[in-house]
């Protein structure tokens, strides 16, 4: 399964997404389009730095680390 397919049979918001992505806000995280970025459950949030920049973009898997002036999207 791809990732557009496993985010497409989600709701935008099942698994909180609107609260991950307020939270990396309230911590320095830049979010572009907050509508249109997607944090997975298993992402753990501490390990996306301020100062990161997520614009149009899928975050996935537990593994992922965002370094502070990173840009994804």
């Amino acid at each position: 399964m791809d990732i557009d397919s496993e985010v497409a049979d989600w709701s935008y918001d099942e698994q909180g997404n609107r609260e991950r992505v307020a939270a990396l806000r309230r911590a320095g995280v830049v979010v572009w389009g907050a509508e249109r970025v997607f944090i997975g459950p298993e992402v753990a949030t501490d390990r996306i730095e301020p100062g990161a920049v997520l614009m149009n973009a899928v975050i996935r898997g537990p593994e992922t680390a965002i370094g502070a002036q990173s840009k994804v999207g």
